[in-house]
């Protein structure tokens, strides 16, 4: 477990490259609930402390996966979507808060401001995200349409990504017609 949980946690050795990490994701899925679990859990929990931002990170993620998410997760996995360095992390922090988070009102404005970020898989996941907790969350739904239409109509959302040089604005037209119709965006 602690070879696990250092693979999770701090991503070296093997766990730098895509697959291996895909498969320690799969491998969290099998443990959800399982003695497993419990006996990784303290070995993530005491990494929410970490000095180490991506660490934190890691262990909100791992945590989220294995069904473990307490408000400390939530709080590091809102720290972690606008200051982890690594911007793969923070989209898939931007997925994990669509699928498992809450339709609380922090975690909804960490991915509405998303929508403003410099990279474009973030700003996908966070309008993906925006709108799967809608989906998920009925009482949520009015809330985050009244968020995508404000962004679309907001000059602020003007801005280009860095990369596609899509708007801010785009982007949020996407969310709402997922939040409307579903599926993901391409």
């Amino acid at each position: 477990m602690k070879r696990l949980s250092d693979d999770l946690l701090y991503r070296k050795g093997s766990a730098t490259f895509s697959r291996y990490r895909q498969a320690l994701n799969e491998k969290l899925e099998y443990l959800k609930g399982s003695e497993g679990s419990q006996a990784l859990n303290p070995f993530i929990i005491s990494a929410l402390h970490d000095a180490e931002a991506d660490v934190r990170s890691n262990a909100a993620q791992s945590l989220a996966q294995l069904a473990q998410a307490s408000p400390e997760v939530f709080v590091v996995l809102l720290e972690a979507l606008s200051q982890a360095k690594d911007i793969s992390v923070r989209r898939d922090i931007a997925r994990l808060l669509g699928q498992v988070g809450q339709s609380d009102e922090q975690t909804i404005q960490a991915l509405w401001k998303g929508l403003l970020d410099e990279n474009y898989e973030l700003r996908t996941a966070c309008a993906e995200g925006l709108a799967q907790l809608g989906q998920r969350f009925s009482t949520a739904a009015e809330t985050i349409e009244k968020k995508f239409i404000q962004a679309i109509e907001d000059p602020t959302f003007d801005k280009p990504d860095s990369d596609i040089r899509r708007s801010g604005r785009e982007y949020a037209y996407d969310g709402l017609w997922l939040l409307v119709v579903g599926g993901e965006l391409q």
